[in-house]
Formats: C-alpha cells, structure tokens, sequence
C-alpha cells in the first residue's frame, strides 16, 4: 500500500535562515614575501642554477638559495582571503563608480588620473571586503582593517587596509590581486554550478 506524503508543511523564516547560516564563501590563502632584496637575490642565484653544470659549482648555489630562501622566509606575511557574493562585487563596483564617474575627455575617453583612481578605490574596497586576516612572521594575527573614506574635499582618509596596499611589494601585490581575481571565478562557477 503506498502512503501518500503529509500535507502538514513546516513552516520557516527565510530571514532566521540567513541569519543562523551565514552565506559560507571559499577561502584561499596567499603567501608573500616582504624582503624585496632576498627575492631579487633569489632570481639571480636560480638563473645561475638553472645553467650550471659543474656539480661543485651546483653544490655551491644550491646552499646559497637555501640560505636566500630563508632570509624570505623570515619575511613571510600569510593572507587569508574570502571570496565575496557576486552582488557583493558590483556594489563595491558601483562604490568606486559613483567616487569617481567617468570623467570624458575632448576623444570621448575617460582621464587616464581618473580611470586610475577609480581602480585604486575598488581595489581597496575589494581588499577590505576579501582580506579576512594576515599573519606576521611571529604567528601575529591582522583582521580589524579600516578602509579609507571619502572626504568632502575630495581626498581620502588613510584606512589601514589603503596603507598596507601600498607599502607591499608590486610582486606580492599581483599575488594577492590574482587570488582576489581567481576567488572570483570560482565562487561564480560553484554558484552557477551548485544551481
């Protein structure tokens, strides 16, 4: 004999929901290294590895990488990133948008110091939102960032998040800005996916 199914419905709050469940986003984690001299020492000694044949000369570079490999490892600053809503995303977009509109030149085209400074806003917005904790080389933990804002003036107050943007190396800057981006993509494809 089949049973049919109860027509009794739980009923429940899609706001409780939300709130006792907090969207889960991916995380990932970006490791970056401070001692700009170190890495730059660091490419050389690999250069000179990557042709060396003699193996006392081999024997030699390969003991000066691990000792340039440990003076950047002194240097390590760990930074843990969350990826954001896609909704997340366009506000912070529209954030940066509506700081700096576009700004036409006699061509039609947006002034290159605008442009700018609207990409350096969003960047620090997104770094604000997706940059959760960074870990010094003591095991030191960083989550209370500060994101500068807007003046009537038009200038900006030095948030923390804006100082640490800047004082960061350019290569460990791509490094984080390329997790931020792939972060991206991924929380996209697994919400598309999860569909």
């Amino acid at each position: 004999m089949a049973t049919t199914p109860s027509t009794d419905e739980a009923t429940w709050d899609l706001a409780d929901v939300v709130s006792e469940n907090p969207r889960l986003q991916p995380t990932e984690e970006v490791t970056v290294y401070l001692n700009e001299v170190a890495a730059y020492a660091k490419s050389k000694v690999q250069d000179a590895l990557d042709k060396a044949k003699d193996p006392k000369e081999i024997e030699k570079l390969t003991k000066k990488l691990d000792e340039v490999n440990a003076e950047l490892e002194a240097t390590a600053y760990t930074i843990h990133l969350t990826g954001i809503p896609s909704r997340m995303r366009e506000d912070i977009n529209s954030k940066a948008m509506s700081e700096h509109p576009y700004r036409l030149d006699f061509m039609g085209r947006d002034e290159p110091a605008n442009a700018q400074a609207r990409m350096t806003r969003e960047n620090a917005l997104l770094w604000h939102a997706q940059v959760v904790d960074v870990v010094n080389t003591a095991g030191a933990h960083k989550r209370d960032w500060t994101v500068g804002e807007k003046q009537l003036d038009g200038s900006y107050t030095e948030g923390s998040i804006d100082l640490f943007i800047r004082q960061l190396p350019t290569s460990a800057q791509v490094a984080v800005d390329t997790a931020i981006k792939e972060l991206a993509v991924r929380v996209n494809q697994f919400s598309v996916a999860s569909k």
